[in-house]
């Protein structure tokens, strides 16, 4: 079955890298239910290239102002005890 972004509402269905909506360079694929074998929904594909984004993207640190990590918040003796 051939799958029509515009028409099944995957246009909403994007890939997030790097804090951006982009749309998939595969284009899109159908998830089928196992059981019925009938297509569920389409799903966004990823290129290697938007994988490899994504991936140096998940490695870099946020810059959202979230403050330090909880635990170096705690103070050193905390980690010595016992």
């Amino acid at each position: 079955m051939s799958t029509d972004a515009r028409t099944t509402g995957a246009a909403e269905q994007r890939l997030f890298i790097g804090g951006e909506w982009v749309e998939p360079e595969g284009g899109y694929y159908d998830v089928v239910d196992p059981a019925t074998e009938e297509v569920v929904a389409p799903a966004p594909e990823a290129s290697p290239a938007q994988v490899a984004a994504a991936v140096d993207a998940a490695r870099t640190p946020s810059t959202a102002g979230r403050g330090p990590h909880p635990r170096s918040a705690r103070p050193s003796w905390t980690a010595r005890r016992g």
